[in-house]
């Protein structure tokens, strides 16, 4: 029985492992396109615009914010909890992911 139990931890282990992987992978992809859209929204705004320095200035500003806003909410977030800093799910909610696919 005590064997049968450490099987299931560790198993239920490597899918948090697994799972915080592929949100880092999903957080990756979904930022290179984020932010590859904003950068040219924002450069197709100026050119188009011809703005002055004021509205530059906060074009730019808000594109620095919005690069770390996303590389942390979708980078930096699952890489914490990939290496089990922060609040990470239990296994309680891990088997009820598994249950739901299954």
């Amino acid at each position: 029985m005590n064997s049968d139990s450490n099987i299931l931890i560790q198993k239920l282990d490597e899918f948090i492992r697994r799972y915080y992987k592929n949100q880092l992978i999903k957080g990756i992809i979904y930022s290179f396109g984020i932010l590859l859209s904003a950068f040219f929204t924002v450069t197709i705004l100026e050119y188009l615009g011809e703005f002055n320095m004021i509205i530059r200035a906060f074009l730019f500003f808000a594109f620095i914010a919005a690069v770390f806003l996303v590389l942390y909410k979708y980078i930096a977030v699952p890489l914490l909890k990939l290496n089990k800093i922060g609040n990470i799910i239990s296994y309680n909610e891990a088997a009820n992911i598994i249950g739901k696919h299954f």
